[in-house]
Protein backbone atom coordinates (compact mmCIF):
# COMPACT_ATOMS: atom_id res chain seq x y z
CA UNK A 1 0.00 0.00 0.00
CA UNK A 2 1.60 3.43 -0.95
CA UNK A 3 2.40 6.04 2.34
CA UNK A 4 -0.32 7.92 3.53
CA UNK A 5 -0.07 11.11 5.42
CA UNK A 6 -0.51 11.52 8.74
CA UNK A 7 -1.08 15.20 10.64
CA UNK A 8 0.43 14.49 14.25
CA UNK A 9 -1.72 15.96 16.46
CA UNK A 10 0.32 18.33 18.91
CA UNK A 11 2.01 19.85 15.88
CA UNK A 12 -0.16 21.00 13.14
CA UNK A 13 2.42 22.33 11.24
CA UNK A 14 4.12 18.45 10.64
CA UNK A 15 3.29 16.12 8.29
CA UNK A 16 4.26 12.76 8.97
CA UNK A 17 4.86 9.82 6.00
CA UNK A 18 4.53 6.31 7.43
CA UNK A 19 3.87 2.75 5.18
CA UNK A 20 1.05 1.74 7.05
CA UNK A 21 0.65 -1.64 5.73
CA UNK A 22 -3.05 -2.05 6.86
CA UNK A 23 -5.88 0.20 7.58
CA UNK A 24 -8.77 -0.47 9.93
CA UNK A 25 -11.98 -1.72 9.03
CA UNK A 26 -14.82 1.19 8.94
CA UNK A 27 -16.49 -0.76 12.25
CA UNK A 28 -13.19 -1.03 13.91
CA UNK A 29 -12.42 2.62 13.46
CA UNK A 30 -15.55 3.58 14.22
CA UNK A 31 -15.09 2.29 18.33
CA UNK A 32 -12.70 4.88 19.21
CA UNK A 33 -10.16 5.63 21.63
CA UNK A 34 -10.58 3.33 24.52
CA UNK A 35 -13.17 5.23 27.59
CA UNK A 36 -11.10 7.97 29.18
CA UNK A 37 -8.24 7.97 26.67
CA UNK A 38 -7.57 11.55 25.25
CA UNK A 39 -7.79 12.49 21.42
CA UNK A 40 -4.50 14.16 21.89
CA UNK A 41 -1.49 14.85 24.11
CA UNK A 42 -0.35 18.46 23.80
CA UNK A 43 2.33 18.89 26.09
CA UNK A 44 6.34 19.40 25.84
CA UNK A 45 6.38 15.74 25.72
CA UNK A 46 4.97 15.21 22.34
CA UNK A 47 7.60 15.88 20.50
CA UNK A 48 9.03 15.70 17.27
CA UNK A 49 13.43 14.70 16.53
CA UNK A 50 13.75 17.52 14.02
CA UNK A 51 12.69 20.17 16.20
CA UNK A 52 16.17 19.04 18.50
CA UNK A 53 18.04 18.93 15.50
CA UNK A 54 20.72 20.97 17.16
CA UNK A 55 22.32 19.81 20.58
CA UNK A 56 22.38 23.32 22.56
CA UNK A 57 18.57 22.62 22.27
CA UNK A 58 18.79 19.76 24.96
CA UNK A 59 22.17 19.80 26.45
CA UNK A 60 23.52 21.54 28.99
CA UNK A 61 27.21 21.77 29.42
CA UNK A 62 29.02 22.09 32.76
CA UNK A 63 30.79 25.57 32.96
CA UNK A 64 34.69 25.49 34.74
CA UNK A 65 33.17 26.60 38.07
CA UNK A 66 30.66 23.82 37.70
CA UNK A 67 33.12 21.17 37.09
CA UNK A 68 35.49 22.63 40.11
CA UNK A 69 32.47 22.32 42.18
CA UNK A 70 31.57 18.60 41.39
CA UNK A 71 36.05 18.06 42.66
CA UNK A 72 34.82 19.76 45.49
CA UNK A 73 31.98 17.53 46.34
CA UNK A 74 33.76 14.68 45.18
CA UNK A 75 36.65 15.64 47.75
CA UNK A 76 33.85 16.49 50.64
CA UNK A 77 32.27 12.77 50.55
CA UNK A 78 35.61 10.93 50.08
CA UNK A 79 36.90 12.96 53.46
CA UNK A 80 33.91 11.30 55.24
CA UNK A 81 35.61 7.68 54.74
CA UNK A 82 31.81 6.42 53.67
CA UNK A 83 31.94 4.24 51.57
CA UNK A 84 31.64 4.89 47.44
CA UNK A 85 27.68 3.78 47.62
CA UNK A 86 26.75 6.18 50.22
CA UNK A 87 26.55 8.92 48.09
CA UNK A 88 23.49 11.83 49.14
CA UNK A 89 22.81 15.52 48.08
CA UNK A 90 23.92 16.21 52.09
CA UNK A 91 27.07 14.40 51.74
CA UNK A 92 27.42 15.75 47.76
CA UNK A 93 26.73 19.44 47.99
CA UNK A 94 26.86 21.39 44.87
CA UNK A 95 25.08 24.93 46.03
CA UNK A 96 25.16 25.99 42.47
CA UNK A 97 24.98 23.40 39.62
CA UNK A 98 22.36 21.96 41.88
CA UNK A 99 20.42 24.51 40.17
CA UNK A 100 20.80 23.29 37.06
CA UNK A 101 19.80 19.82 37.86
CA UNK A 102 16.94 20.83 39.76
CA UNK A 103 15.92 22.23 36.17
CA UNK A 104 17.24 18.82 34.47
CA UNK A 105 14.72 17.09 37.03
CA UNK A 106 12.10 19.08 36.02
CA UNK A 107 12.22 18.94 32.74
CA UNK A 108 12.75 14.94 32.81
CA UNK A 109 10.22 14.74 34.82
CA UNK A 110 7.66 17.18 33.42
CA UNK A 111 8.79 18.79 30.54
CA UNK A 112 10.07 16.69 26.81
CA UNK A 113 11.33 13.77 29.23
CA UNK A 114 14.57 13.84 28.41
CA UNK A 115 18.36 15.76 29.22
CA UNK A 116 21.75 15.69 28.49
CA UNK A 117 24.59 16.78 30.57
CA UNK A 118 27.50 17.93 28.64
CA UNK A 119 31.36 18.40 29.99
CA UNK A 120 33.05 15.71 32.23
CA UNK A 121 36.27 14.90 31.44
CA UNK A 122 36.32 11.25 31.88
CA UNK A 123 40.36 11.11 31.41
CA UNK A 124 40.81 13.26 34.10
CA UNK A 125 39.50 10.73 37.36
CA UNK A 126 40.09 7.08 38.72
CA UNK A 127 36.87 4.86 38.01
CA UNK A 128 35.89 4.95 41.39
CA UNK A 129 35.56 8.76 41.24
CA UNK A 130 33.56 8.60 38.10
CA UNK A 131 31.56 6.87 39.51
CA UNK A 132 31.05 8.75 42.77
CA UNK A 133 30.30 11.78 40.94
CA UNK A 134 27.75 9.89 38.40
CA UNK A 135 26.05 8.94 41.61
CA UNK A 136 26.71 12.46 42.85
CA UNK A 137 24.98 14.04 39.86
CA UNK A 138 22.20 11.44 40.36
CA UNK A 139 21.07 12.58 43.76
CA UNK A 140 19.71 15.57 42.17
CA UNK A 141 17.55 14.15 39.81
CA UNK A 142 16.51 11.02 41.57
CA UNK A 143 16.47 10.40 45.20
CA UNK A 144 16.35 6.48 44.77
CA UNK A 145 18.54 4.42 42.89
CA UNK A 146 16.75 1.20 41.26
CA UNK A 147 18.13 -1.99 41.40
CA UNK A 148 18.38 -3.26 37.90
CA UNK A 149 17.81 -7.53 37.84
CA UNK A 150 17.44 -10.00 40.77
CA UNK A 151 21.16 -9.85 41.33
CA UNK A 152 20.39 -7.03 43.28
CA UNK A 153 22.65 -4.69 40.30
CA UNK A 154 22.62 -1.21 40.56
CA UNK A 155 25.57 -0.33 38.37
CA UNK A 156 24.75 -1.74 34.47
CA UNK A 157 27.66 -2.34 32.50
CA UNK A 158 26.93 -1.95 28.53
CA UNK A 159 29.74 -3.17 26.75
CA UNK A 160 30.06 -5.15 23.58
CA UNK A 161 31.01 -9.17 24.89
CA UNK A 162 31.44 -12.05 23.09
CA UNK A 163 32.62 -14.13 25.45
CA UNK A 164 29.77 -16.61 24.43
CA UNK A 165 27.18 -16.83 22.44
CA UNK A 166 24.79 -15.95 25.24
CA UNK A 167 26.49 -12.83 25.66
CA UNK A 168 26.92 -11.96 22.39
CA UNK A 169 23.34 -12.11 21.46
CA UNK A 170 21.97 -10.06 24.38
CA UNK A 171 21.22 -6.54 23.74
CA UNK A 172 23.32 -5.16 26.87
CA UNK A 173 26.65 -7.03 24.66
CA UNK A 174 25.72 -6.99 21.22
CA UNK A 175 26.62 -4.82 18.96
CA UNK A 176 23.96 -5.11 16.74
CA UNK A 177 21.26 -2.22 16.21
CA UNK A 178 18.35 -2.84 18.68
CA UNK A 179 14.80 -1.68 18.61
CA UNK A 180 12.38 0.67 20.57
CA UNK A 181 11.92 0.07 24.51
CA UNK A 182 11.34 1.01 27.59
CA UNK A 183 13.19 -0.39 30.96
CA UNK A 184 11.09 -2.63 32.87
CA UNK A 185 11.28 -0.26 36.39
CA UNK A 186 12.41 2.88 36.98
CA UNK A 187 10.97 6.59 36.57
CA UNK A 188 14.16 7.73 35.11
CA UNK A 189 16.86 5.78 33.09
CA UNK A 190 20.75 7.40 33.68
CA UNK A 191 23.67 6.27 31.55
CA UNK A 192 27.28 7.89 31.83
CA UNK A 193 29.30 7.42 28.74
CA UNK A 194 32.51 5.88 29.78
CA UNK A 195 33.96 5.63 26.49
CA UNK A 196 32.11 5.74 22.58
CA UNK A 197 32.77 2.87 19.73
CA UNK A 198 34.97 3.55 16.54
CA UNK A 199 31.86 3.74 14.48
CA UNK A 200 28.28 4.00 15.32
CA UNK A 201 26.47 3.22 18.73
CA UNK A 202 24.33 6.39 18.63
CA UNK A 203 21.61 6.75 21.39
CA UNK A 204 18.24 7.03 19.68
CA UNK A 205 15.04 8.46 21.50
CA UNK A 206 11.39 9.12 20.39
CA UNK A 207 8.42 10.49 21.82
CA UNK A 208 5.90 7.58 23.06
CA UNK A 209 3.60 10.72 23.21
CA UNK A 210 3.30 11.75 19.90
CA UNK A 211 3.85 8.02 18.97
CA UNK A 212 -0.01 7.70 20.82
CA UNK A 213 -0.94 10.63 19.17
CA UNK A 214 -0.25 9.72 15.64
CA UNK A 215 -2.19 6.08 16.27
CA UNK A 216 -5.08 8.16 18.14
CA UNK A 217 -5.53 9.93 15.05
CA UNK A 218 -5.18 7.40 12.38
CA UNK A 219 -5.55 3.70 14.33
CA UNK A 220 -7.74 3.98 17.28
CA UNK A 221 -7.90 0.23 17.45
CA UNK A 222 -4.46 -0.48 17.54
CA UNK A 223 -4.68 2.47 20.71
CA UNK A 224 -7.48 -0.54 22.28
CA UNK A 225 -5.14 -3.24 21.13
CA UNK A 226 -2.44 -1.28 22.98
CA UNK A 227 -3.90 -0.75 26.04
CA UNK A 228 -5.78 -3.91 26.53
CA UNK A 229 -4.55 -6.11 29.72
CA UNK A 230 -3.94 -9.50 27.40
CA UNK A 231 0.06 -9.13 26.31
CA UNK A 232 1.90 -11.80 27.40
CA UNK A 233 4.89 -10.24 29.06
CA UNK A 234 7.60 -13.28 29.15
CA UNK A 235 10.45 -11.58 31.49
CA UNK A 236 11.22 -11.08 34.29
CA UNK A 237 8.35 -13.70 34.77
CA UNK A 238 5.25 -14.54 32.99
CA UNK A 239 2.91 -12.27 33.09
CA UNK A 240 -0.22 -9.90 31.64
CA UNK A 241 -0.36 -6.45 31.55
CA UNK A 242 -1.00 -3.51 28.90
CA UNK A 243 1.64 -1.79 27.13
CA UNK A 244 -0.14 1.50 26.92
CA UNK A 245 -2.04 3.02 30.09
CA UNK A 246 -3.89 6.02 31.13
CA UNK A 247 -3.13 6.33 34.84
CA UNK A 248 -4.11 9.49 37.24
CA UNK A 249 -4.07 11.60 34.01
CA UNK A 250 -0.94 10.60 32.05
CA UNK A 251 0.16 8.30 29.61
CA UNK A 252 2.50 5.35 30.48
CA UNK A 253 3.72 3.38 27.88
CA UNK A 254 6.17 0.31 28.69
CA UNK A 255 7.16 -2.45 26.91
CA UNK A 256 9.86 -4.32 25.57
CA UNK A 257 9.90 -7.01 22.01
CA UNK A 258 12.44 -9.58 23.97
CA UNK A 259 9.59 -10.01 26.91
CA UNK A 260 6.87 -10.13 24.32
CA UNK A 261 8.38 -12.33 21.27
CA UNK A 262 11.72 -13.52 22.74
CA UNK A 263 15.07 -13.07 21.49
CA UNK A 264 18.46 -15.33 20.40
CA UNK A 265 19.57 -14.98 23.97
CA UNK A 266 15.84 -15.31 25.97
CA UNK A 267 14.31 -17.91 23.79
CA UNK A 268 10.54 -17.57 24.50
CA UNK A 269 9.45 -20.88 25.89
CA UNK A 270 6.64 -22.84 23.29
CA UNK A 271 4.04 -23.12 26.16
CA UNK A 272 3.63 -19.42 26.57
CA UNK A 273 0.77 -17.51 24.73
CA UNK A 274 2.39 -16.00 21.53
CA UNK A 275 1.15 -12.55 19.83
CA UNK A 276 -1.58 -12.45 17.69
CA UNK A 277 -1.25 -11.23 14.45
CA UNK A 278 -2.63 -7.49 15.31
CA UNK A 279 -0.60 -7.49 18.78
CA UNK A 280 2.44 -8.01 16.11
CA UNK A 281 0.94 -4.98 13.82
CA UNK A 282 0.72 -2.85 16.89
CA UNK A 283 4.11 -3.37 17.93
CA UNK A 284 5.35 -2.89 14.07
CA UNK A 285 3.30 0.89 14.15
CA UNK A 286 5.07 1.93 17.08
CA UNK A 287 8.20 1.21 15.63
CA UNK A 288 7.74 2.88 12.54
CA UNK A 289 5.84 6.02 13.98
CA UNK A 290 8.88 5.71 16.60
CA UNK A 291 11.64 5.83 13.73
CA UNK A 292 9.93 8.90 11.64
CA UNK A 293 9.92 11.20 14.50
CA UNK A 294 13.05 9.82 15.96
CA UNK A 295 16.12 11.99 17.57
CA UNK A 296 19.63 10.79 17.00
CA UNK A 297 21.72 11.83 20.26
CA UNK A 298 25.77 12.46 19.04
CA UNK A 299 27.62 10.98 22.25
CA UNK A 300 31.06 12.21 23.55
CA UNK A 301 32.57 10.21 26.60
CA UNK A 302 31.63 11.94 29.45
CA UNK A 303 27.47 12.60 28.93
CA UNK A 304 25.37 12.03 31.09
CA UNK A 305 21.81 11.08 29.41
CA UNK A 306 18.51 10.87 31.27
CA UNK A 307 15.18 10.00 30.04
CA UNK A 308 11.55 9.68 31.32
CA UNK A 309 11.14 5.74 30.84
CA UNK A 310 7.18 6.18 31.06
CA UNK A 311 7.26 8.24 28.23
CA UNK A 312 10.47 8.11 26.32
CA UNK A 313 11.02 4.85 23.98
CA UNK A 314 15.03 4.08 23.38
CA UNK A 315 17.25 2.28 21.09
CA UNK A 316 20.91 2.37 19.71
CA UNK A 317 21.98 1.81 16.24
CA UNK A 318 24.63 -0.92 15.61
CA UNK A 319 28.46 -0.16 16.15
CA UNK A 320 32.23 -1.46 15.72
CA UNK A 321 34.52 -1.59 18.84
CA UNK A 322 38.37 -0.25 18.01
CA UNK A 323 41.04 -1.80 19.18
CA UNK A 324 42.11 0.35 22.20
CA UNK A 325 40.01 1.15 25.53
CA UNK A 326 38.69 4.46 24.21
CA UNK A 327 37.14 3.36 21.35
CA UNK A 328 35.12 0.82 22.92
CA UNK A 329 31.79 1.64 23.40
CA UNK A 330 31.03 1.50 27.39
CA UNK A 331 27.94 3.24 29.19
CA UNK A 332 26.96 2.40 32.87
CA UNK A 333 23.18 2.77 33.29
CA UNK A 334 21.12 3.77 36.48
CA UNK A 335 17.38 3.80 37.25
CA UNK A 336 16.45 6.55 39.35
CA UNK A 337 13.24 7.66 41.17
CA UNK A 338 12.05 10.88 43.19
CA UNK A 339 10.41 11.11 45.86
CA UNK A 340 8.67 14.67 45.05
CA UNK A 341 8.22 13.88 41.27
CA UNK A 342 8.00 10.27 40.63
CA UNK A 343 4.56 9.51 38.59
CA UNK A 344 2.23 7.22 39.65
CA UNK A 345 3.08 3.60 39.03
CA UNK A 346 0.14 1.30 37.86
CA UNK A 347 -0.78 -1.08 39.60
CA UNK A 348 0.47 -3.57 36.84
CA UNK A 349 3.60 -2.38 37.19
CA UNK A 350 4.01 -1.86 40.88
CA UNK A 351 5.66 -5.31 41.05
CA UNK A 352 8.77 -4.25 39.04
CA UNK A 353 8.75 -1.12 40.87
CA UNK A 354 8.67 -2.52 44.41
CA UNK A 355 11.70 -4.84 43.32
CA UNK A 356 14.25 -2.28 42.18
CA UNK A 357 13.03 0.30 44.68
CA UNK A 358 11.81 -1.19 47.43
CA UNK A 359 13.60 -2.14 50.74
CA UNK A 360 13.87 -5.11 50.31
CA UNK A 361 16.57 -6.84 48.36
CA UNK A 362 20.41 -7.17 48.20
CA UNK A 363 22.45 -4.13 46.23
CA UNK A 364 25.64 -4.73 44.33
CA UNK A 365 27.77 -2.18 43.15
CA UNK A 366 30.32 -2.97 40.09
CA UNK A 367 31.83 -0.19 38.77
CA UNK A 368 33.37 -2.44 35.94
CA UNK A 369 32.06 -5.71 34.35
CA UNK A 370 33.88 -8.25 36.65
CA UNK A 371 33.06 -11.39 38.29
CA UNK A 372 29.97 -12.19 40.94
CA UNK A 373 30.98 -11.33 44.25
CA UNK A 374 33.10 -8.61 43.94
CA UNK A 375 32.18 -5.00 45.39
CA UNK A 376 34.66 -2.59 44.57
CA UNK A 377 32.55 0.36 45.08
CA UNK A 378 31.97 -0.83 48.93
CA UNK A 379 35.54 -0.78 48.73
CA UNK A 380 36.45 2.94 48.02
CA UNK A 381 39.95 3.98 48.95
CA UNK A 382 40.54 7.32 50.33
Amino acid sequence: MAPIEIQAQGHPSELLLLNQRTTPTMSSAALGLPSGFPSVLDSPMSWLGKQYAEEKTYAVTLEREEITELNDALAHFKSLGLDGDMVQKINFPLPQLSKKLDAIRSEVYNGRGFALLRGLDVNQYCVDDLTIIYLGVQCYIGNQFGRQDKKGNMLVHIVADSSSQMQANHHRHSTAPITFHNEESGDVISWLTRSTAASGGKCIIASAHTVYNVLAATRPDLVRVLARSDWPFALPKFHCRPVLQYHDGKMIMNFGRTALIGSASHPRPASLPQLTPVQIEALDAIEAIAKATQLEMKTVAGDMHFINNFTVLHRREGFVDGQNAHDRRHLVRMRLRDDDFGWAVPEELQSEWTKAFGKSGSKVWHIEPMPEGFFPLRAQAN
